[in-house]
């Protein structure tokens, strides 16, 4: 089992997200039609998104909604919402 499995009821999702990201950076972490981004790729997305959400007063605990189809802008979203 991963590490970060036993450690998923002391942290976040991001920071789980995160640590995989950073271990396994050349890796491939989505497929989207003819979109592949690695996990470098995909982290360096949602740290930007995290960075505009904050920048316009989104702050930890605060809601969001998602209107989208399944893609992988929506995974992205996610879990920079969950960045805060």
């Amino acid at each position: 089992m991963q590490p970060e499995v036993f450690r998923a009821g002391r942290t976040d999702l991001y920071s789980i997200f995160r640590s995989r990201a950073q271990d396994s950076a050349r890796v491939l972490a989505v497929e989207d039609g003819r979109k592949r981004q690695t996990y470098a790729e995909l982290l360096e997305r949602v740290d930007r998104l995290a960075a505009v959400f904050l920048a316009r007063g989104v702050t930890p605990g605060d809601r969001i909604a998602i209107l989208s189809h399944n893609r992988a802008e929506y995974l992205e979203t996610e879990l920079a919402a969950c960045a805060g």
